[in-house]
């Protein structure tokens, strides 16, 4: 076993152990930061990723965050039909139960995997690894589970989609 297999274990299993007492729940500061490190990782550590690159990569990042969870909060509204071209983005089923931190921990791993997709496999693991550990730290029922990852994804590829069309992509 290679040290860099070993040592996302052992963060992996860290994070697990450290998140025990609280099965069920994480608070949603450390799960923005854990993605948020994360994005900071893959931005230091993907090839051909110059600032240019990277501030725009943390635009559509930080957009993803907000937008895969605002139908979540009453108070606030999408930005989709406020930014020039975002006509429109996936809107979760009417009174149906959503998990806003699955939809979110999803829509990151996305979005990270769409806009990185140079990273090398290693750095990909990894983000499939955070998001895995994510799941299982709530463990939710499977229903809710899945129709939050999907709305999620959904999110997370309709602002990918849009991305491209900025005449920065993979620039």
């Amino acid at each position: 076993m290679n040290w860099t297999k070993l040592i996302l274990i052992i963060l992996t299993t860290s994070f697990l152990y450290g998140c025990e007492s609280k099965k069920g729940k994480i608070e949603d500061s450390v799960l923005v930061n854990q993605w948020a490190d994360m994005t900071l990782y893959l931005s230091k550590n993907t090839p051909a990723n110059s600032p240019t690159y990277a501030s725009r990569a943390i635009g559509y990042i930080g957009l993803t965050m907000y937008e895969s969870v605002v139908n979540g909060f009453s108070t606030h509204q999408s930005l989709a039909g406020q930014l020039n071209g975002l006509e429109t983005l996936p809107k979760p089923v009417e009174n149906e139960t959503y998990d806003w931190q699955i939809a979110f921990n999803s829509a990151q791993a996305e979005i990270l995997k769409g806009i990185y997709m140079q990273t090398s496999d290693e750095n990909k693991l990894k983000i499939d690894s955070l998001e895995a550990s994510v799941e299982m730290t709530l463990n939710l029922e499977s229903e809710i589970n899945n129709r939050s990852k999907l709305y999620g994804k959904a999110v997370a590829k309709a602002i990918y989609d849009w991305s491209i069309s900025d005449g920065g992509h993979r620039g």
